[in-house]
């Protein structure tokens, strides 16, 4: 019943099925915990297959224990819990990985003399295991496959010198350590070594402390059939032993993000008849690569990114006819010290991809180029030092190419025209920051396999050329942004394009009206058209079922805003800058939406109603600076909008008083309401509350009366601006008060009507910034100002205060005491 389709718990009656041998239920939907009964099989020799399903819970005690069970599968599912004791006398093939099973290894075989002497395949991979691997491992005497990786194991290697029929030891991704011992050489049929540290995310290289020591050469040399060697990030360091490229199986090696250092060792010509694929990624290793290993007769990929390469060996006169380097095929030297490309790959006639990135190189890329690597599928030179042209056959030369990406170069000129099509392979073209100049060509619409094209951050001229038109079954991405493409898009742009899943034309100077947006683009996410000239009404959007974000930010666009509701991803929404009116569109069924800003419009209408409170995962709304002219919406508009940080409604005319419950949402970090016409009092708040609130802004407005204390004391309270008010005063702390309002380093009070210096100041130790100007202050300048060592920003001026000043003013404050007397 593998692949059926079946779907809910599995019903325990299945394993009482006294004929039944193989119970093969691998990849279907089923869910809910394993029955007991299926640790009570009978039949000898029965097998189980649960893999890649939707199990979940603690597997049955005796499970592992059945000393009739042959096979158990259960990979791929949400079990937890402990691995029960592996004992079954019957069991040969055990695979548990890819579950969510903590705790320490299991216990094998009874601990003493295997009751497990069959198992030939153990894998425990995917996990959350802990503790190390027990000794018993070592009485699976007939074992072929452990495979352990990804877990957290730690301790010491186990003793696997009795496993003589051990073919792959898989213990990627864990912490153990210490010395690989000699006796890893006992296991003469090992084709499979893998050894990582887990990394921590702490940096490159080492970044797990885990050190692992390599065993003697001699041990090594009996591994005759080892084909695949992992040891990535053990914290190797010194010189590259030679004798890892020698031995005489060897496929693959990996042995990146360690400390080797010096220089890659020269090997013999003729030899490493084996070795296919050897990388070395984030080291230290120093010098030119030798010649002689590129010759390597079997070397298809050599991957040396991430080290201080400075170059690849150039033969000696007279000796480059005995050293052939056209067998490899993908060379990746990204992140070295090369200055220059190097000569050595005019040979390298079979090169299918070279990366040369985050490189000094100078100058463009040679003319040889195309000419020598005519098989060239991949070409990877982002932030590699380039400057000058493109070769104008840069194309024509390459007829193999896929991928290009030369971004973040120095490059100028104009992108070479292709007219004859012969790169009509290439899937990708990345030019982005490049200072390339002139049009686009028009021969980009015979690149009929193009799949992403990014050439933003040029100062590309002319108009979007129509013939991208031409790839509407592949093109899946484009990115034109910043340069100066101008005019308007062709009323069929993008037509059929029915794999775009992002469009970036903003920053340009593009006109007209948006084409219109239709099933076309069923799979779009991405549409950024800001910082244009676009125009008109923006066409309907409710086919964009995929859309995630939309940005037709700082355009002339106008009209209303259109409906959304059926846009269930949308994440973003960015229409500043325009000049939409009427109603905010409802919100209430995009759940999964994040940031809003329609800012700087000429809305109407719709605060009230437009369903925020129904979008609970909102981080950023931004309504300022519209024409609303309503009263602040009642408090549950917005108590379900747990998630939000910052909120700006200014200058949208709302009246009435200012509701204490926007000030107390949990995540919310910043809140502006200036310039609207809100009255009444400061909203006092509760001691303790306000735990998230960093910057209150309310300039502008008609508030009156006196500024809490509580509101100073608020924990995370760093800024309060409330200029432009008719305020009078600051509530006074009254004798014993526990009110600590030490926290607050900005206070904007200009404007308001204040008459004397506000006695709460005096505990508002952490002032960095006070501005008091434009009020009603008269009489001495208190002298506890000359004790704020932090203050650097102050303003007084536009009162009438007097006194000495000489002593306390500093060059570096900024202190305006205009209009003093």
């Amino acid at each position: 019943m593998r692949r059926c389709g079946l779907s809910g718990p599995i019903p325990p009656g299945i394993f009482n099925a006294t004929d039944a041998k193989v119970i093969d239920l691998r990849e279907n939907a089923l869910n809910g915990s394993l029955p007991a009964a299926a640790a009570a099989t009978t039949r000898h020799g029965a097998e189980l297959f649960l893999a890649r399903n939707d199990l979940a819970g603690v597997l049955p005690s005796g499970l592992f224990a059945n000393d009739a069970v042959k096979t158990i599968d259960v990979a791929g599912n949400a079990f937890n819990g402990s691995l029960p004791n592996i004992t079954g006398a019957a069991l040969q093939h055990l695979d548990v990985s890819s579950n969510h099973f903590t705790g320490l290894f299991p216990t094998l075989g009874g601990g003493g003399a295997s009751s497990t002497p069959q198992m030939t395949f153990l894998s425990v991979s995917g996990n959350a295991l802990t503790g190390s691997i027990p000794p018993s491992l070592s009485s699976l005497t007939k074992l072929q496959e452990f495979r352990a990786s990804d877990n957290a194991l730690t301790g010491a290697f186990p003793d696997v010198s009795a496993l003589r029929y051990l073919r792959t030891l898989d213990l990627r991704e864990n912490f153990i350590h210490g010395q690989l011992p000699d006796s890893i050489g006992d296991c003469a049929r090992l084709r499979e070594l893998h050894l990582s540290a887990r990394a921590t995310g702490n940096g490159s290289g080492n970044d797990a402390g885990v050190a692992i020591a390599l065993p003697n050469a001699s041990a090594w040399s009996t591994l005759a059939n080892l084909t695949d060697l992992t040891l990535l990030r053990v914290g190797l360091n010194g010189t590259l032993p030679s004798s890892l490229l020698t031995l005489p199986a060897i496929q693959t090696l990996d042995a990146s993000h360690n400390a080797l250092s010096g220089t890659l060792p020269a090997v013999a010509a003729g030899s490493l008849t084996t070795l296919r694929t050897l990388t070395l990624n984030d080291n230290a290793l120093d010098g030119e690569v030798p010649a002689s290993l590129l010759a390597a007769p079997s070397l298809e990929t050599l991957r040396l990114s991430d080290n201080r390469l400075t170059g690849i060996e150039t033969p000696a006169p007279g000796s480059s006819s005995s050293i052939d380097v056209s067998g490899v095929t993908g060379l990746y030297l990204a992140g070295n010290n090369l200055t220059s490309f190097p000569s050595a790959l005019q040979n390298a006639t079979s090169l299918t991809a070279l990366d040369l990135s985050d490189n000094a190189l100078e100058g463009s890329p040679p003319p040889w180029l195309g000419r020598a690597l005519g098989a060239l599928r991949e070409l990877t030179a982002s932030r590699a030092g380039l400057t000058g042209s493109l070769p104008s056959t840069l194309f024509a030369s390459l007829p193999a190419l896929e991928r290009l990406d030369l971004s973040n170069n120095a490059l100028r000129g104009s992108i070479p025209r292709d007219d004859d099509g012969v790169t009509r392979h290439s899937e990708l073209l990345r030019f982005q920051r490049c200072a390339l100049t002139g049009p686009i060509p028009s021969t980009i619409g015979a690149l009929t396999a193009l799949r992403e094209i990014d050439l933003s951050m040029n100062a590309l001229s002319g108009s979007v050329p129509g013939s991208i038109s031409a790839l509407q079954s592949t093109l899946a991405s484009i990115d034109l942004s910043g340069n100066e493409l101008s005019g308007a898009l062709p009323a069929s742009f993008f037509e059929g394009m029915t794999r775009l899943v992002t469009v970036n034309l903003s920053d340009n100077n593009l006109n007209g009206s948006i084409p219109a947006l239709t099933m076309s683009w069923p799979m779009l996410q991405t549409l950024d058209l800001s910082d244009n000239y676009f125009e008109g009404v923006v066409p309907p959007l409710s086919d964009l079922a995929d859309l995630t974000s939309i940005n037709l930010s700082n355009n002339l666009l106008t009209g209303a805003i259109p409906t959304m509701s059926s846009l269930v991803f949308l994440e973003v929404i960015d229409l500043h800058g325009n000049a939409f009116s009427g109603a905010l569109p409802d919100l209430n069924n995009l759940h999964s939406l994040t940031d809003v800003d329609v800012s700087q419009n000429a809305l109407t209408s719709g605060l009230g109603t437009v369903g925020l409170g129904a979008v609970a995962g909102l981080v950023v709304v931004n309504l300022a600076h519209n024409a609303i002219e309503e009263d602040v919406p009642d408090p549950p508009a917005f108590d379900s909008l747990t998630n939000l940080r910052e909120l700006s409604l200014v200058g949208l005319g709302l009246s009435g008083s200012t509701p204490s419950s926007l000030f107390t949402l949990p995540a919310l970090r910043s809140l502006d309401l200036s310039r609207n016409a809100l009255s009444g009092s400061v909203p006092a708040v509760a001691p303790g509350s306000l735990a998230s609130l960093r910057t209150l802004t309310l300039n502008e407005n008609a508030l009156a009366g006196e500024v809490p204390a509580s509101l100073l004391a608020a924990p995370s309270l760093e800024t309060i601006r409330l200029s432009d008010n008719v305020i009078d005063g600051m509530e006074a702390l009254a004798p014993g008060s526990s009110i600590d309002v030490s926290g607050v380093t900005g206070l904007y009070l200009a404007g308001n009507k204040l008459t004397s210096f506000p006695s709460v100041l005096q505990n508002a130790t952490s002032l960095t910034a006070l501005d008091l100007s434009r009020n009603a202050l008269a009489g001495p300048i208190p002298g506890w100002i000359r004790d704020r060592d932090r203050l650097q920003v102050l303003r007084l001026g536009g009162n009438a205060l007097s006194g000495p000043l000489d002593d306390w003013l500093s060059d570096n404050r900024l202190i305006d005491l205009t209009t003093l007397t």
